[in-house]
């Protein structure tokens, strides 16, 4: 059994969250079969997205109730902090898989695992375009980032920038977020649209454990 783990900012109604429950729900059989053990954790415990997680994936959070200042404090923590010390505070059992599914403060529980983990870092936006990271400098930010193992981008145009910015060399791939399609046509039947496809192109395959 693979144990898993996926680091995320928070729960909280966004793309990159919800893109999280959808792949979540999509590894639920292995989880039932005892091929993984997911474990999620969060920055900080809130958001609309917690009540969806699966029962079969562990929960786990490290500010429990965030407010404003907490937020401020946590994030300027993280910030002047180094990676292998918050490692240390925060990841408190041994996987096989890490996934840092957002840039940032996560990434940075990751960046300085064991060897013997994977390290998957997940891209969700241009990160040429912020004004503000959560690193110190450029160059923090590049030794962070080129630590993983492989690098998720959510387009083309992220990936190539990514690179750009991080002088990138590493495994880098482009997956676009998922589109859950039997829910997607369910909606359209209610709707009293018809969907003309074959069962086939129902179908959606999660493949991002290696």
């Amino acid at each position: 059994m693979k144990k898993v783990l996926f680091l995320i900012r928070s729960l909280e109604g966004g793309g990159a969250e919800k893109v999280l429950i959808d792949y979540l729900n999509g590894l639920v059989k292995d989880c039932c079969n005892n091929k993984m053990d997911i474990t999620v954790l969060a920055e900080y415990n809130a958001g609309i997205y917690i009540n969806e997680l699966p029962n079969e994936i562990n929960y786990q959070y490290i500010v429990k109730k965030p407010t404003l200042n907490k937020r401020r404090v946590v994030d300027r923590f993280f910030k002047v902090i180094p990676s292998f010390i918050l490692r240390k505070l925060y990841i408190n059992d041994n996987y096989d898989i890490e996934i840092s599914f957002m840039e940032g403060n996560q990434g940075k529980l990751i960046a300085c695992a064991p060897d013997s983990v994977k390290k998957i870092l997940w891209i969700h936006t241009d990160i040429s375009k912020l004004e503000k990271t959560d690193f110190l400098n450029l160059k923090s930010e590049k030794r962070c980032y080129r630590s993983f193992d492989q690098v998720i981008c959510v387009s083309n145009i992220v990936n190539k920038n990514f690179v750009k910015k991080i002088d990138y060399h590493g495994n880098i791939t482009t997956i676009y977020n998922p589109i859950d399609k039997e829910k997607l046509i369910k909606k359209l039947e209610e709707l009293g649209a018809e969907f003309k496809g074959d069962n086939e192109q129902k179908r959606y395959v999660y493949d991002i454990i290696p």
